[in-house]
């Protein structure tokens, strides 16, 4: 069995024999981060079951720390967006309870629609992206009119 690297932070340990990984081999992590990369997937994969575990336990432990993570990633993320797409309002130029709207619904991806539907702040960096460009911002007002506009639209055809 070879040798590879356990644990992410600081306190790295070899899976196999439990020496601590020393500063020297640190270094070599910092050269070879291709190398390194593989042997924690390969990691990752033959201990799913132990990791997932791992996560459960600290998650049941600490229950408001992962809720306060994801709440403030999804800030974060948030606010990028909102200031990519220009921070305003492209009707009324308000900064205020921004929505995201797409310019043409039919655009829009599946993940986005449905009951089961995510936010696009959860959705994978590249997609994201991808979507966002689609989207322009609107206040709640007219995002609330155009929203209805469109359903007239739609009910007419249907």
């Amino acid at each position: 069995m070879k040798h590879g690297i356990k644990g992410y932070t600081n306190g790295c340990r070899c899976d196999v024999c439990g020496n601590a990984i020393s500063e020297y081999g640190r270094r070599r992590r910092e050269a070879h981060p291709e190398r390194v990369l593989a042997i924690e997937k390969c990691y990752r994969q033959t201990h799913r079951p132990e990791l997932a575990a791992r996560k459960r336990l600290w998650r049941e432990a600490n229950p408001g720390r992962s809720a306060a993570y994801n709440k403030l990633h999804r800030e974060k993320v948030r606010a990028e967006l909102i200031s990519h797409l220009g921070g305003r309002c492209v009707q009324c130029s308000t900064t205020e309870n921004l929505h995201m709207d797409h310019r043409d619904p039919d655009t829009k991806s599946e993940r986005l629609k449905g009951p089961n539907r995510c936010n696009i702040e959860n959705l994978p960096e590249k997609e994201r992206w991808a979507e966002i460009e689609k989207c322009q911002l609107l206040c709640a007002e007219h995002h609330r009119i155009k929203t209805n506009s469109e359903l007239r639209a739609w009910r007419r055809l249907a």
